[in-house]
């Protein structure tokens, strides 16, 4: 049995989704196909469009075989968190082969090659590369930029360095890389090629937005949570602030020294953003404070240094949803895995983030709420 993992968010799901999900089965020659999605709410520290249960539903249809929910904290953070966070449950699940991502930049045969010897690199030379990184950084570059005029000039031999790792992929490419390295898993990584022709899920969430399609699918997005938002800002000091991941005392106390200009979740990400700190990560920090996600969070490795481990294993992780024809794999997971797989919550450990966001949900569209620890798996 040849099983296959991915971690994903379908954001929505679209034909570029569908794509790489064929060219990863193709890549691979697997016999299963494990997704591990985020729930809820995302990497770029905004809600999900549309909520965990329907996206499994379409993951499943574009043929992912089991679909696995990636914990918040998680699911919510930086590169480096999302990419280890995911990597380790895929790994700990004990008989994933292949992890496939997509990739930007290249051609089918070197793109996975190039990007290793990039990641190899990155982890062996960071005492090179990293002053070079941080003074990029103070003349106003982009991180991604930074980066990549911080390793070009430190010498990585890497071919078409610039272009390639300002890639919004590319980068995430290279924390799977990294992270499989750092934990020392046997995972081949397998990158696929990114097909330009199909839009971006950015492009259909913005059409999503200004039209009548998005109340017809009950679609989220940001401004929705934003009395929520500014409820936990205003009960809040700044130390308390600071407390969250991702935040410093020096954002924490901006927060709080504008926190009377809000108007909504999106003006107030334009409203803190600066030339250090993108807009992205800003959304990330507000979507820690709305989650009340804590640097001390137990999945997290505290004071974790660089060149470290960021993460720790799950107790548990929970099946969204699986096809008829997975039994095998399920069975195979029983034996393998190191954690647990649940379908079903205990009554007493409900999703935060979950249930929250299927509040803000039932509120907008009048729909009936269910409790994350009352929802069932998405079975076809």
């Amino acid at each position: 049995m040849k099983i296959t993992g991915f971690i994903c968010e379908f954001n929505p799901l679209h034909d570029g989704h569908r794509h790489f999900i064929r060219k990863a089965e193709e890549a691979t020659g697997s016999d299963y196909l494990i997704a591990l999605m985020s729930g809820d709410f995302v990497q770029r520290g905004e809600p999900a469009i549309l909520p965990m249960y329907e996206r499994t539903k379409a993951a499943l249809d574009a043929g992912a075989d089991l679909v696995l929910q990636l914990p918040a904290v998680f699911s919510t953070a930086s590169a480096a968190y999302f990419a280890e966070g995911g990597v380790r449950i895929l790994h700990e699940l004990g008989c994933v082969d292949a992890l496939v991502f997509g990739a930007e930049g290249g051609a089918d045969d070197d793109i996975t090659e190039t990007l290793a010897e990039i990641a190899a690199y990155m982890e062996d030379n960071r005492d090179s590369w990293q002053p070079l990184l941080r003074t990029h950084l103070r003349e106003g570059k982009a991180y991604a930029a930074a980066r990549a005029e911080a390793m070009k000039e430190s010498g990585c031999p890497a071919d078409g360095l610039s272009d390639l790792l300002v890639k919004p992929n590319n980068q995430l490419a290279l924390a799977y890389m990294t992270a499989i390295r750092r934990i020392g898993s046997s995972m081949k990584p397998v990158a696929i090629p990114r097909d330009m022709t199909y839009a971006a899920s950015s492009d259909i969430r913005t059409k999503l937005r200004s039209s009548s399609a998005a109340k017809d699918q009950t679609c989220l997005f940001p401004d929705d949570f934003s009395l929520l938002l500014k409820d936990r800002l205003m009960s809040r000091n700044a130390a308390d602030l600071a407390g969250c991941l991702d935040i410093t005392q020096d954002l924490a106390q901006r927060i709080k020294n504008r926190q009377n200009e809000f108007e909504n979740w999106s003006s107030f990400t334009d409203l803190l953003h600066t030339k250090e700190m993108t807009r992205a990560r800003i959304s990330r920090c507000l979507t820690h404070i709305l989650l009340d996600i804590k640097k001390d969070d137990p999945l997290l490795a505290e004071g974790a240094a660089p060149k470290t481990i960021l993460t720790r294993t799950p107790s548990f992780v929970r099946i969204l949803g699986f096809r008829h024809k997975a039994q095998p794999l399920l069975a195979r997971l029983k034996e393998s895995s190191s954690v647990t797989l649940q379908t079903q919550l205990p009554p007493d450990l409900d999703d935060r983030a979950a249930d929250l966001y299927e509040s803000v949900r039932t509120d907008k569209y009048a729909l009936p709420f269910t409790e994350s620890h009352r929802q069932q798996p998405v079975i076809i």
